[in-house]
């Protein structure tokens, strides 16, 4: 399940979102790449969203190296079964504060495609 080949203005791409249930909640790996962005204050973020888009969790975290051409990193993320009552979908994008938000070229978005939507595995 993820998203893949996803670019955001042709700064960034976003190779792959992986997202598994375990026992004990969920992890999200995300795949990506500075495929032309210049050192800014660049901030992820991933919103855990619920019934209505409603925000359960949220994510942003900045940028901890000075991201150069060709630049590839993983961001991971876990969280507990508990934290996610109620949630059913990611929302994941990049933005500089003060700045905006980057569009996403494809996929399920929203937000003026700013956001892009991965939906999440249910419980079995």
């Amino acid at each position: 399940m993820g998203a893949r080949g996803v670019n955001f203005e042709d700064k960034f791409r976003l190779h792959g979102v992986m997202v598994a249930r375990t026992g004990a909640g969920m992890e999200v790996d995300l795949l990506w790449e500075n495929i032309a962005a210049e050192p800014a204050n660049w901030w992820v973020f991933v919103r855990v969203l619920g019934t209505g888009g409603r925000v359960v969790l949220q994510a942003d975290h900045p940028l901890r190296v000075v991201p150069r051409r060709g630049f590839v990193w993983r961001d991971k993320l876990v969280w507990s079964a508990s934290q996610l009552r109620g949630a059913n979908r990611l929302a994941v994008g990049i933005y500089v504060p003060d700045r905006g938000m980057l569009r996403a070229d494809r996929a399920a978005r929203d937000w003026h495609d700013t956001r892009l939507l991965i939906e999440l595995p249910q419980d079995r």
